[in-house]
């Protein structure tokens, strides 16, 4: 236990991540038409639940038609509500593809040697970089934390790459310049992809009142072979019928549908995904 949430308090307060060719410095490459992905940042791997892993929004999606999502603060009680909060921000088309080309510059695609930080059970930081003919990427393990001794020069020198493009890829003001970063809004999503398994009620907290599922019949395919979560998508107006029924529960809410009672764990999806597939591949 004291190992999640040691695990838990560096996911939230850290964030960004070997694979393909070396690369050198590109300038700024041709980027994808329409709204095409072009720049996620996410966590993958680590000590945590199945659940928690597949839910878990990237740290930062890039889009070419300019749109930026990234996950918001969330309010600091138990129960926490049931839906993430999405916050979606608009830049250029120039400065996606400028983003990009920094990302690439920082060892993204490089083929670079990070290392295995004296860590345990952390989470590796992946890197994503969509141009218009290659895909880049790169993963760092614990790329938050202090990774002790055991690495070599060469390798801490390309974390801290890594690291510098982190703090620039999630402080875009400072970066583009405020000017060229629009307003915080909230993301409209048009799918969701819901996480279900068997409920237990909370056992240091009074069990909220059950709410009704409005969705698709519960529980979905299952998630894994052998295990106890499964997993079912809602699109169009049904996704936003389960949408504001989720805005009003928490995550100890139990939905009941069929006589059975079941804990789901919401993951709107993003422009770039279609379904539980995608929580599965990242």
């Amino acid at each position: 236990m004291r190992r999640m949430i040691a695990l838990l308090a560096f996911l939230a307060a850290t964030v960004l991540t070997a694979c393909a060719e070396p690369v050198t410095d590109i300038g700024t490459p041709t980027i994808p038409t329409g709204d095409a992905l072009v720049i996620r940042v996410q966590y993958v791997d680590g000590f945590v639940p199945v659940e928690y892993n597949a839910s878990q929004l990237p740290l930062l999606s890039v889009y070419a038609d300019g749109r930026v999502l990234t996950q918001g603060a969330q309010p600091a009680i138990y129960p926490g509500p049931a839906l993430p909060n999405i916050e979606e921000r608009l830049i250029s088309r120039d400065d996606v593809a400028r983003l990009a080309g920094q990302a690439i510059a920082a060892g993204v695609g490089s083929g670079a040697d990070y290392g295995q930080p004296n860590v345990m059970d952390a989470p590796s930081t992946k890197f994503t970089v969509h141009t218009e003919d290659r895909t880049y990427q790169s993963s760092a393990n614990a790329l938050g934390m202090d990774p002790g001794g055991g690495l070599s020069s060469s390798q801490r020198k390309a974390r801290q790459k890594l690291r510098d493009l982190l703090d620039k890829l999630t402080d875009l003001p400072k970066t583009l310049g405020a000017g060229a970063v629009g307003k915080s809004k909230s993301y409209e999503a048009a799918s969701v992809s819901v996480l279900a398994s068997p409920y237990t009620p909370p056992t240091d907290i009074p069990a909220p009142p059950q709410i009704e599922w409005p969705g698709p019949d519960l529980p979905g395919a299952p998630f894994f072979a052998g295990g106890q979560i499964s997993c079912l998508t809602a699109n169009g107006a049904q996704a936003q019928t389960v949408l504001s029924a989720a805005a009003k529960a928490n995550t100890a809410t139990g939905w009941t549908a069929k006589g059975e009672t079941w804990h789901l764990t919401f993951r709107p999806l993003l422009p770039d995904e279609n379904g539980c597939d995608d929580l599965k591949s990242r």
